[in-house]
C-alpha cells in the first residue's frame, strides 16, 4: 500500500500486522510513512521517533519529507 501511496490502506495493513504479533516498534517507520501520505506530518514525525535503530535510513527519509512539507527547511 505504501508503494501505491495509499496511506490509509497502509495504516490498516500495519495495524493487522500488529494484531498478528508484530511489535509496534518494528513497524513504526512504515506507520510514519503511512501517516505522512495522509498529510499528518507532525504525527509522522512522532511515530518516526519510535522506530528501531535498524530502520534509521528509512526514518531519516520520512523525517526529511515531513519537515519539508511543514516548511521547516535548513537555513
Amino acid at each position: 500500500m505504501l508503494a501505491l501511496e495509499d496511506g490509509v490502506g497502509a495504516e490498516a495493513e500495519l495495524q493487522r500486522a500488529i494484531d498478528a504479533g508484530y511489535k509496534p516498534k518494528q513497524v513504526a517507520h512504515l506507520r510514519a510513512h503511512a501517516l505522512l501520505l495522509q498529510g499528518a506530518e507532525e504525527k509522522a514525525l512522532a511515530e518516526a521517533d519510535k522506530a528501531e535503530p535498524a530502520n534509521r535510513i528509512y526514518v531519516l527519509r520520512i523525517r526529511a519529507r515531513a519537515l519539508a512539507s511543514l516548511g521547516k527547511l535548513p537555513e
